[in-house]
């Protein structure tokens, strides 16, 4: 029966350690930047590793062109190529945490 208690005690300190360095994980990943982009580069979009944008720059050359699709087009492949790039930072970040435990919501 002790032992028993022994191992929940332990688990229980897992449990909060575990939850300690997610706590540091998310500070860090606001703290990253990734870039995507668009049009061959004439669109980026910076966000951190929660997905937040931080910058959108165009070039100029965008606004030029008459067809406002075209801007549409390349603003959402650098948002998709972005957020894609901060998501895989996000879940390398966690396997160190979870030790590359499979934790559905978390990975």
């Amino acid at each position: 029966m002790f032992d028993n208690l022994k191992n929940m005690g332990k688990m229980v300190q897992q449990a909060n350690q575990m939850k300690k360095r997610m706590q540091e994980v998310q500070a860090e990943l606001k703290k990253h930047k990734v870039s995507g982009y668009g049009a061959g580069g004439k669109v980026e979009i910076v966000v951190n590793g929660e997905i937040d944008v931080l910058e959108v720059k165009i070039n100029p050359e965008m606004y030029a062109d008459k067809d406002p699709r075209k801007l549409e087009i390349a603003i959402k492949e650098a948002f998709n190529l972005a957020s894609s790039k901060a998501k895989n930072l996000a879940a390398e970040n966690l396997k160190k945490v979870t030790g590359g435990m499979n934790i559905p919501g978390l990975t």
